[in-house]
């Protein structure tokens, strides 16, 4: 997997930012430094495997090594592990929240956060009208996620993992997630605040927002990220 690293002197916080769904790996998403001008912290984006996190055979593969280069840069920076701040939407929220859960603290910060992302990518890869591979991808996603989780369907394995890596959480995480009624990944987020209240370690926020698809909701998140980051103490 690959990954990009740049440093901040003098900083105690990471940033860590995810990409977005396509077929194949992924690239470190360094264009989206651009985003995060005036935001104090180290950043490391973070690329993804053929199998994006999840496989294969649902061992999540992808996903442990993402948290082992997250602990590498933690120590090569001298980040204290409250202090990493995980991002993104869309796909890049569901490798945030993903990666927040199993690295165990700090901050996730996630607009659009597919949550029952078994379904969302079923209808995806049943749907006649997707396109640029989307529904080829969707499909290798599934596929990647069979035989997880006691033999549990890809769709059931792929909707109940963020639930699943909650409830085991033994320290404090904070997340923050932005969504819209007109977003499709509306239904799951809200599901996933209304059980993370029962979560003794996890505390979410959710904020609403107004813009009026899945794909609106860059600006209001990056928006939201810089008002939950803020500038750093000195």
């Amino acid at each position: 997997m690959s990954f990009a690293v740049e440093e901040d002197r003098g900083s105690e916080r990471l940033l860590v930012a995810f990409p977005k769904l396509r077929t194949g790996p992924a690239r470190p998403p360094t264009i989206v430094g651009r985003r995060l001008e005036g935001l104090r912290g180290h950043r490391l984006y973070l690329g993804a495997d053929r199998d994006r996190y999840i496989g294969p055979n649902g061992q999540l593969l992808g996903l442990k090594t993402a948290v082992e280069i997250v602990e590498q840069a933690v120590i090569e920076l001298e980040v204290p592990d409250e202090k990493v701040v995980f991002f993104g939407t869309s796909m890049g929220a569901a490798c945030a929240l993903a990666v927040g859960l199993s690295w165990g603290t700090g901050t996730v910060v996630a607009g659009g956060v597919p949550v029952l992302s078994g379904t969302l990518l079923q209808l995806m890869a049943e749907s006649a009208g997707a396109g640029g591979g989307a529904k080829r991808v969707a499909a290798e996603v599934i596929e990647s996620a069979r035989g997880g989780h006691a033999g549990d369907d890809p769709v059931s394995f792929l909707d109940g993992l963020f639930f699943r890596l909650a409830e085991q959480l033994e320290k404090p995480l904070t997340a923050h997630f932005i969504t819209s009624p007109s977003d499709y990944a509306d239904e799951g987020v809200r599901r996933f605040v209304s059980f993370a209240e029962r979560q003794p370690h996890l505390r979410v926020t959710l904020h609403e927002g107004s813009y009026d698809r899945h794909g609106g909701v860059r600006d209001e998140f990056f928006a939201l990220l810089r008002r939950v980051v803020g500038p750093e103490a000195d």
